[in-house]
């Protein structure tokens, strides 16, 4: 199965999603760590289920160890209903 746009997309929403929440978390830990590196990972897991891409989109960072993670499903063969275009 191909990782196309529709893949790609919804795990860069569900980045931004999991970023956007835990933004003042992400804050009250860089203002804790005070002249240390904080470090934020993102992880993305990606595997087939049935005719679509199961996403799996997880942050983790250290402020006081929060963890979080997000499975959202991706179908390539879906038509788009409406264009952002006009006609």
């Amino acid at each position: 199965m191909k990782i196309g746009n529709v893949t790609m997309g919804k795990i860069q929403d569900e980045i931004v999603n999991l970023l956007s929440t835990y933004h003042k978390s992400i804050d009250q830990a860089y203002i804790k760590s005070e002249d240390e590196i904080l470090s934020i990972s993102l992880k993305v897991k990606l595997s087939p289920d049935n005719e679509k891409i199961k996403i799996e989109v997880g942050i983790s960072f250290v402020s006081d160890k929060v963890k979080d993670s997000v499975t959202v499903y991706a179908d390539e063969k879906q038509q788009v209903l409406f264009s952002n275009s006009a006609s």
